[in-house]
């Protein structure tokens, strides 16, 4: 039995690290899949929102010259309750960035944490999202005893076309069906001039109403034929990678096997 758990779990390991490395370019034969995952799920804690942050991962030397309203929204975006005290907010940070983190959050509050007097605590603020995904892709890894050297290609994912269809989905609805009898007694009087617009029309529109990929310049890269599929939109990127800007991010694992970002830069 113990010999089948020990089969199982070293198969899993296997798969977990093909899936992770079918995504990445590894350049340094001693960064496990393991090493893989944890960076991942690093990064993914503290790449934001453009339309909140202004720039989903900033660049930086050190972390704290990084912009406040990036460092606070990083500490939001990974809290298990939302009405902390100052020390609270502080403690979190340290544990996100490290302990040679040492900005002090405003006593007054900030955009990020509200300061509550009844409560005397600070409420962490909603915010807005669009339709605009921001995403990175891991490119390259390099590992130097404790210290990652990542570079990442970031990425925008436009799924605004597709929500638009669907808020005015009845509306459409009504005018194709309006279109498809016009389209039927142009039809009958031998209009088939009209009849070649209207199908350009249409295939125009359903380019439209794609998710598509576009880099940080807002260009439009490639459309995404199924907005359902995972894999789909990396392919894209991994094709057309000198259209991205690219970022490269120093990690380092602390003593207690955690990591810490230490600099970025374009």
């Amino acid at each position: 039995m113990k010999k089948m758990v020990a089969v199982i779990g070293i198969l899993l390991i296997i798969f977990i690290g093909m899936l992770i490395y079918k995504k990445q370019s590894i350049s340094n034969t001693n960064v496990t899949a393991q090493d893989v995952e944890k960076i991942e799920k690093y990064i993914s804690k503290i790449y934001l929102w453009r339309e909140i942050t202004k720039v989903s991962l900033p660049t930086f030397d050190d972390i704290n010259q990084a912009p406040d309203i990036w460092i606070w929204e990083c500490v939001k975006n990974n809290l298990d309750q939302f009405e902390l005290t100052k020390e609270e907010i502080e403690a979190k940070a340290k544990e996100l960035f490290g302990e040679n983190f040492s900005k002090e959050f405003p006593v007054e509050g900030n955009s990020s944490f509200v300061y509550d007097n009844e409560r005397q605590k600070y409420i962490a603020s909603n915010i807005e999202l669009d339709n605009e995904e921001d995403m990175f892709l891991i490119n390259k890894i390099e590992k130097n005893k404790n210290t990652y050297i990542v570079e990442i290609v970031e990425y925008i994912e436009d799924y605004s076309n597709l929500v638009e269809t669907t808020k005015n989905e009845a509306t459409q609805n009504k005018e194709n069906e309006s279109t498809e009898n016009e389209n039927q007694n142009q039809l009958n009087t031998g209009n088939k001039n009209q009849e070649q617009s209207n199908e350009a029309n249409q295939e125009e529109q359903e380019q439209k109403n794609k998710a598509c990929i576009k880099n940080l310049q807002e260009e439009i890269i490639q459309t995404i034929e199924d907005p359902d599929s995972e894999s789909e939109a990396v392919d894209i990127v991994k094709a057309n990678i000198d259209k991205f800007t690219k970022k490269t991010i120093t990690l380092q694992e602390n003593d207690q096997g955690n990591i810490e970002i230490k600099s970025v830069k374009s």
